[in-house]
């Protein structure tokens, strides 16, 4: 909630609610008792009704905006409590592509950048468990204070979600980003991060990047690797995750 309205914006509107509610149950009974004691009733009713119209109307901003707030919240996914590979990157690396072929999520797909505007989840399972997969939007290599509120959804993920981090370049820089500049953001999730970071050269059919495990989303070349890779580190999770016997 604070990446996307800020937690101070969230507390302001839910203190007027609070307000609203308060000054409902001071008023509401010694309102109630004038309606029935009056000679007219229907006067009194009409004051009341005309009062607590303004009250609400004096908090109509801040209902509004959470009803809005309510309706982005029923749209975010659910995330399982379970091993999670988060998929990070510049935008247009081949993230998305990548979640669509090796998970059940099925995120928009298209060649320009940003095309990911939220997290989205998916899962796959291998072997005895399930793996849960989540496509981020695309980062650039910038400070932290000049990220959009997108890529701060992305660094939230990344710190708070993942077990494992996917890192895809795109050395052929068809993406539209140099790849000193992918690398460069590679390194800075390495230092942010105390979890492995599986870095990966997307695009092999252009071009393979010595070095690092390459694949191809748009042939299917060397994905099964990465999944192997990934594999790997699920299995070392359960092993930790396992009791030790006396």
């Amino acid at each position: 909630m604070d990446i996307l309205w800020g937690m101070d914006r969230v507390r302001k509107a839910l203190g007027a609610v609070g307000w609203a509610a308060r000054w409902a149950r001071n008023h509401g009974p010694g309102l109630a008792y004038q309606t029935r004691k009056a000679e007219i009733p229907s006067v009194i009713r009409k004051r009341t009704v005309a009062r607590l119209s303004s009250v609400v109307h004096q908090i109509d901003d801040e209902l509004r905006f959470l009803n809005d707030m309510r309706n982005v919240l029923r749209k975010l996914p659910h995330i399982d409590d379970e091993f999670t590979v988060v998929v990070a990157g510049y935008p247009n690396v081949g993230k998305s592509s990548f979640i669509r072929i090796t998970s059940s999520a099925s995120p928009e797909i298209a060649a320009y950048p940003f095309t990911t505007k939220g997290v989205i989840v998916g899962h796959r399972y291998a072997g005895t468990g399930r793996m849960q997969f989540i496509d981020t939007p695309g980062l650039l290599d910038r400070p932290t204070s000049e990220r959009n509120k997108i890529e701060r959804q992305a660094l939230t993920a990344i710190m708070n979600l993942a077990d494992v981090v996917l890192c895809i370049i795109d050395p052929s820089e068809h993406c539209g980003y140099p790849i000193e500049e992918q690398v460069r953001l590679l390194h800075e999730i390495e230092a942010m991060v105390g979890i492995p970071v599986v870095p990966v050269a997307n695009k092999s059919d252009l071009l393979y990047f010595d070095g690092y495990l390459n694949m191809s989303t748009e042939t299917g070349e060397g994905i099964s690797e990465v999944l192997e890779t990934l594999i790997g580190f699920r299995k070392q999770s359960e092993q930790q995750d396992e009791p030790v016997s006396c």
